[in-house]
């Protein structure tokens, strides 16, 4: 695909390009869960931010169809996800 056909994908899809468009910082998350794992709280001590900011940009993600997701159930009965890269898009993170 070349440069202009991509412009014209854009003007005739863009609201869909819209939706799953990332920001920098975005991208950086995707390729750091093409490695590992990582929850909400993992997420926070990295970009050293709350955990509730982790948990709405990698819920985030998720809702735009980057990540996939795995349930923890703690023995108190909690929730904590575990989100990592989907693996059909490894071949675009470099």
């Amino acid at each position: 695909m070349n440069t202009d056909q991509l412009r014209g994908m854009i003007l005739s899809n863009l609201n869909e390009v819209k939706s799953v468009m990332l920001s920098p910082q975005s991208v950086e998350i995707v390729k750091w869960l093409k490695e590992s794992q990582m929850t909400s709280a993992n997420l926070a001590e990295r970009l050293d931010i709350n955990i509730n900011n982790a948990s709405n940009r990698l819920q985030k993600l998720y809702k735009q169809g980057y990540l996939d997701r795995v349930v923890d159930r703690s023995s108190s009965g909690g929730v904590e996800y575990r989100y990592r890269t989907k693996k059909e898009f490894f071949e675009y993170l470099k």
